[in-house]
């Protein structure tokens, strides 16, 4: 990545469901930012974001079709800034969380891959892995700067901007979740 990447950015990677799940708007503005790495095994769900982009002209997009438990060959150690999971499974019969990517051997890559003070960004609909997530962080040591349970009734007036914006941008299973009822929360992790 470090090859293409526009030099002096910050750069994010986002696992899941990646940019194809976000909307054009959101997938312009989410890379205008800085470098953006969408990664899935699934190519299909980046397949629009990637698009997008490439119709776009943006340069400082990318999308790796990979397992995120192969992620530390693909990205060098410190080499992400951020990393967003929006939505990842919360294998509720994982009870090791061996699988979770949230669980505490996630946590650890997570720690190799991002610099000094860089961030992992979880929404989710599910209030187990929303716990769980809770439970593994503190097992990691890892600090919990910013949690929201309810992040459409709560007010998020005490973000930062920029926070503020991307957590406006909703994937299409957020729109479904929401659809549904379902109630969807955030966790800010330090690591």
């Amino acid at each position: 990545w470090g090859v293409t990447a526009t030099h002096g950015q910050r750069m994010r990677f986002d696992e899941a469901n990646a940019a194809g799940g976000i909307r054009f708007n959101g997938v312009q503005h989410a890379i205008v930012v800085g470098n953006f790495i969408g990664v899935d095994i699934k190519g299909h769900r980046y397949w629009h974001g990637a698009q997008a982009a490439a119709q776009a002209g943006l340069t400082n997009a990318a999308f790796l079709r990979a397992r995120i438990e192969f992620i530390e060959s693909h990205l060098a150690p410190g080499e992400a800034h951020e990393i967003w999971l929006p939505f990842p499974d919360p294998q509720p019969r994982d009870e090791r969380g061996t699988k979770r990517l949230t669980g505490a051997p996630f946590l650890e890559r997570y720690r190799r891959l991002l610099g000094p003070g860089g961030i992992v960004h979880v929404k989710t609909d599910s209030r187990f892995l929303h716990e769980q997530t809770r439970l593994s962080a503190a097992a990691s040591g890892v600090q919990i700067t910013h949690e929201i349970a309810d992040l459409y009734a709560d007010p998020v007036a005490t973000c930062q901007p920029l926070l503020r914006e991307w957590l406006a941008i909703r994937t299409r299973y957020e729109e479904r979740w929401l659809r549904r009822g379902s109630t969807i929360s955030y966790l800010q992790l330090k690591l």
